[in-house]
Formats: structure tokens, sequence, C-alpha cells
């Protein structure tokens, strides 16, 4: 028996949110067996100019735009030092005002941070997204798990949903890192497609207070002109 079939759209109510995503307000794009969400409707409550919200139904996981009364899920899932050491930009110790503060963001249609909830009783597995790279045109991936859902499976799938979604958005390549001396990141990234740069670089990590060598990988979302005349 294969796996379950998803539904043809996704209906969430959420408390406290500014209103329910439901059958007739939703628009749907069908990408690799996948339905992908957008509520232009939402967008508009939150200001975003262009693009549309984003939400993603995959197999076991439910990825959605953070909210505000999010910060007491995040703070659950990140406070804790074995997760957030393998992280460059957030600190450490975590608290309540960090949660806060990143759970209020803007959101950015072209650069979406999702929470990733287990679709099942909406879990906060973890957080993944896309960023801008300042001072080049560079978009980045980074992710982290919640230690209790480690070693199941999570971070590839959602980041098979989020590479997903960056091709729908038009983005032509990724990049990402890892520390050295947390290799299993790096195993994720290959399952994604991303390849090696070769280069180790030194990265701030701002829970460590310290540079850190970590390894380059870049994943190519659109064929070069001469990958395309190859495959022609």
């Amino acid at each position: 028996m294969g796996p379950p079939r998803l539904p043809l759209f996704v209906c969430v109510s959420v408390s406290r949110a500014p209103f329910s995503l439901c059958r007739k307000a939703v628009g749907i794009i069908k990408f690799h067996g996948h339905e992908i969400v957008t509520h232009p409707a939402y967008r508009r409550r939150r200001g975003a100019r262009k693009g549309e919200l984003v939400f993603h139904r995959s197999e076991r996981l439910f990825l959605r735009p953070i909210w505000p009364e999010d910060w007491q899920g995040v703070l659950g899932g990140i406070r804790d030092e074995s997760v957030v050491r393998n992280l460059a930009t957030v600190p450490w110790p975590y608290d309540e005002n960090h949660a806060r503060e990143f759970a209020g963001r803007a959101f950015d249609p072209f650069h979406p941070t999702f929470l990733a909830t287990r679709a099942s009783d909406a879990a906060v597995v973890g957080c993944i997204g896309l960023g801008a790279v300042e001072g080049r045109e560079a978009v980045e991936l980074g992710y982290w798990i919640a230690r209790p859902f480690w070693g199941q499976g999570f971070a590839t799938e959602a980041g098979r949903a989020v590479v997903g979604i960056a091709r729908v958005l038009g983005h032509r390549e990724l990049e990402s890192s890892h520390f050295l001396d947390n290799p299993a990141s790096g195993r994720v990234l290959r399952k994604l497609g991303f390849e090696p740069t070769g280069r180790i670089v030194q990265r701030h990590s701002c829970a460590r207070g310290q540079e850190v060598e970590a390894a380059e990988y870049r994943l190519r979302l659109v064929a070069s002109e001469g990958e395309r005349q190859r495959a022609a």
C-alpha cells in the first residue's frame, strides 16, 4: 500500500489568527505531486506587496508561516543548546524575548520562513526557510529541528518541500552550509541534491561566540544553457 493520498486542499483554523483558511479561499499550485497552498487574502492582511503567503502539506508535516503567537512553540523547540550550537545566527542562551522577536518578524514572500509542525497533532517539529545573503544575490537554505524529532527524516522531508517552493518562486540556485562538527546536516543536504563546493570557511557562531569551520554546499535549481543543450 502506498503513502496516504494528500488532500486536494488544506483547511486550517488557527487560534487567534486573522482568519481561517478554508476551501473557497485557497489557491493551489501542484508541484511534483505536492500541493502548495497560497492565500492572497492573508497576503493583503499581512501587507506583503508581491507574491503570496505559502502553506505546504507534505506526507507528515504542515509548513506554514510563523505568527506572533507561535513564540512559545518556537521557544520550546529551540531552547536546547544541542540545537542552537549548530546554527550560525541564533544566540545562546535563547530566551522568551528572542522567540517573540523571531515570531514577530515581517513575512518576506520571496524568502519565506516556515514553522514545521507535525500534521497529525500540530506539534512544533522545527523551522525551515530561505534567506537572502547580505551583499550578494544569493539565497540560503537554513533549518533547525527540535531534538525529540531528530533521526526521523523530518529535516529531509521539510527540505524537499522548501526546495520545491524555491523553484516555484523562481530562485535559480540555493546555498547552504554546516559546521564540520555537525555532519548530520551534511547528509541531509546531500539527500536534497546539494553538492559540496569544496570550500571550508570560517563562519561565526553566535551561540559559541567564535568562528567555526563550515562546509559550503550549492544546489542549482535551473539548468545552465550548456546543460539544456546537452539534454536536448
